[in-house]
C-alpha cells in the first residue's frame, strides 16, 4: 500500500528540493535493490564474484534507477510542481524475496508528482527518465569495448540494465512513461523506443556471452 502523501505547493527554486521523508525512503530503496541485484548477480549462475556482484548492482543501482528518477523529480520541480519519491513497501519486499527466489522483480517505488502542468510538459517529465537510461546506456558501450574482459562484463551489465529499465518504462500503459509519452508525441516516442531496444540485444549478448550477435 503506498504511503500518504502530503502535497505541498511552494515557489520555484533552483536546483532540487527534498524531504526527510523523501531523503529516508529513497535510501531505503537504494539499499533494498543493490542486496537484491547483488544476491541475483551473485548467486544465480551469472557469473560474477561476489566483489563484482556488489560493484555492478552499486552502479545499475545508482545510473538506472537512481538518475532515471531524479530526472523525472528535476524536470518537474523545474516546472513548478510537487515532486518526491515514494516507496512501496509491497514492491520492495517483492524485490528483495524475488532476487532470493532465482529471479528478480524490481518494483522500489516512483516519484509522485502534483501540479498543473500541460500535455507538452507531462510528456517532457516523462521522457527524461528513460532518455537519462538511454543516453547512460549509450555512453558505456565505447567504454566497455576497450575494458578488460571482466569490467567488460560489469559495464555492459549496466548498459543493459540502464536500456532495458528504459525500453520496460517506455510501454504506453499506466503508470509506465510510455502511457504519457505515446499521446504527447509519437515520433519522440517511436524514436526513443526504437533507440533503446536497438541497444538493448548487443549489451545483452556482450555482457551474458561476451561476443556481439552479429
Amino acid at each position: 500500500m503506498w504511503p500518504k502523501i502530503e502535497v505541498i505547493y511552494a515557489p520555484k527554486r533552483k536546483g532540487m528540493s527534498f524531504s526527510d521523508i523523501e531523503l529516508r525512503q529513497l535510501l531505503i530503496s537504494v539499499l533494498a535493490l543493490i542486496f537484491a541485484f547483488t544476491m541475483a548477480l551473485w548467486s544465480f549462475g551469472y557469473g560474477f564474484f561476489l566483489e563484482f556482484a556488489f560493484a555492478a548492482a552499486v552502479l545499475a543501482v545508482g545510473t538506472g534507477f537512481i538518475l532515471h528518477e531524479m530526472a523525472h523529480k528535476f524536470v518537474a520541480q523545474r516546472y513548478n510542481c510537487w515532486a518526491e519519491y515514494r516507496y512501496s513497501p509491497f514492491g520492495l519486499i517483492l524485490t528483495v524475496i524475488s532476487s532470493m527466489a532465482g529471479f528478480l522483480i524490481a518494483a522500489p517505488g516512483a516519484v509522485f508528482i502534483s501540479g498543473s502542468v500541460t500535455r507538452r510538459e507531462n510528456g517532457i517529465i516523462s521522457a527524461v527518465g528513460p532518455l537519462t537510461n538511454l543516453v547512460i546506456g549509450a555512453a558505456i558501450f565505447p567504454i566497455a569495448i576497450f575494458a578488460l574482459p571482466d569490467f567488460m562484463r560489469l559495464l555492459f551489465f549496466v548498459a543493459y540494465i540502464n536500456l532495458f529499465l528504459g525500453a520496460f518504462n517506455m510501454i504506453p500503459v499506466p503508470p509506465l512513461d510510455g502511457s504519457k509519452i505515446y499521446p504527447w508525441n509519437l515520433p519522440v516516442y517511436v524514436g526513443m523506443f526504437a533507440a533503446l531496444v536497438a541497444l538493448i540485444i548487443p549489451a545483452f549478448f556482450m555482457w551474458s556471452y561476451g561476443y556481439l550477435p552479429f
